[in-house]
Parts: structure tokens; sequence; C-alpha cells
């Protein structure tokens, strides 16, 4: 009865730990596809000089090239420039 008894408590705390993964895992995708909607994609360009002081006024003027560049991109849905952040 004791065996019994030890292989459930164990076989129920193994069910909750991976409910409890499942549960993580599916609130860090969402938090990953959130995140890269509020950022304006999964692919971001910024201006020269932008790594350096991550300043918030720091844009790109005249995408041009570098959009159509970006545009061919295999697996590029949509490319778009995001100026409201600048």
């Amino acid at each position: 009865m004791k065996a019994a008894t030890g292989i459930g408590i164990a076989a129920g705390a193994g069910g909750l730990m991976l409910a409890g993964i499942g549960i993580a895992d599916d609130s860090h995708t969402r938090m990953l596809r959130e995140a890269a909607e509020a950022a304006g994609g999964d692919l971001l360009v910024h201006g020269d000089g932008y790594w350096d002081s991550r300043a918030s006024d720091i844009g790109i003027q005249d995408g041009g090239a570098g959009l159509e560049r970006v545009r061919g991109v295999a697996g590029a849905a949509t490319v778009s420039t995001n100026r409201s952040l600048i």
C-alpha cells in the first residue's frame, strides 16, 4: 500500500511539473510573438550609430535600396518603415 501511494504521489508531481513546463513554454512563445509585433516585426533595421548610443531619434531617412534588399529576403511577408518610434 505504501509503494502504491508513493508511486501515485510521484506520478501526480510529475504531471504537475509537465503541466507547469507546458504553461511556461506557451507564455514564453506568446511573449516573443507580442514583442516582435510591438517592435515592428521580426527583423529590425536601425540607422547608423544606433548601437553606439541607442538613441530613439536615430532613423533611416531614405530606405531606398535597403528596403528593397530586405523585401528580397525569403519569408519577408511585409516590409515597411515604422517612423512611430522616431
